[in-house]
């Protein structure tokens, strides 16, 4: 859903309707108000970008990306991505 500006509650209480929604693991990567949001980012608390490294090189990102539990015996229905900044172009999610 394009350009919805939705508070952090009426983000949770919509996508309640589509189900339980899964605690993830990393709690101080949770929401203090919502748990359910976990904060996933490629910026560090001093405004700089987080390398990741990859053959070759470094690039900046976040290899925390894969949220959609294919690991359990049962995996969730679906993964929700609210994405607060994007670039212009590229922006690749992997």
């Amino acid at each position: 859903f394009r350009e919805q500006d939705l508070t952090d509650g009426a983000f949770v209480e919509f996508y309640r309707a589509f189900g339980d929604l899964e605690l993830l693991p990393e709690p101080e990567k949770h929401d203090p108000e919502y748990p359910e949001i976990f904060n996933l980012s490629n910026i560090r608390p001093d405004g700089g970008l987080t390398p990741k490294e990859v053959a070759g090189g470094f690039f900046h990102g976040t290899s925390r990306w894969h949220t959609d539990s294919s690991f359990r015996k049962i995996p969730c229905m679906a993964t929700i991505l609210h994405a607060v900044t994007v670039p212009l172009e590229g922006g690749d999610t992997e």
